[in-house]
């Protein structure tokens, strides 16, 4: 049906479930009920890759540098093998939310849409956080990275683009 479909009833799911407090409707059994769902037996989240999955599969995350919708080149476009190892959440759904509008009503969906995928259970995180939960940890693995160079170069390129500072080349033992 297409991710504004998709972002659309994420949207009117969250709005029916819980009230512009944010506060439980009054039949939280079957509002747990269907959180559980999603968070386990629905492959409903679309990932970058291109695939869908539910947190029962392993953790999703939401890119929040990209939280509008303009990726810059940092994002899945330059890093694809990282961001498919990450299990992120597609940035064409948060576009698709973007064309929807119920501004007439008072609420924003892309709010709701990100409230929602959180009450699912997928946890944002920012480019530093990639480096620091992520990538640091995984090249620390040699199972991980061993014989899959496109994997390390990613990795590698992906700290360099978010370092702030320049790196002086290193002299291996007989350069000169």
């Amino acid at each position: 049906m297409g991710l504004v479909w998709l972002s659309s009833w994420l949207n009117a799911l969250y709005t029916m479930m819980f009230s512009s407090s944010g506060q439980i409707s009054q039949d939280s059994g079957t509002v747990s009920d269907v959180i559980n769902n999603l968070k386990k037996k629905i492959p409903v989240i679309p990932l970058s890759d291109g695939s869908y999955s539910s947190v029962d599969d392993g953790t999703i995350w939401l890119h929040s540098d990209g939280l509008n919708p303009r990726f810059d080149d940092h994002g899945p476009e330059a890093f694809p093998v990282l961001y498919a190892k990450l299990r992120t959440v597609s940035p064409a759904l948060l576009c698709a939310a973007a064309t929807v509008d119920n501004s007439c009503l008072g609420e924003s969906v892309m709010g709701n849409l990100i409230r929602m995928l959180q009450r699912i259970g997928v946890q944002r995180v920012s480019a530093p956080e990639i480096v620091k939960v992520h990538i640091f940890p995984a090249i620390s693995d040699d199972k991980i990275t061993i014989g899959n160079k496109t994997l390390m170069i990613e990795y590698l390129s992906f700290v360099m683009s978010h370092c702030n500072q320049v790196v002086p080349p290193v002299t291996l033992k007989g350069d000169k």
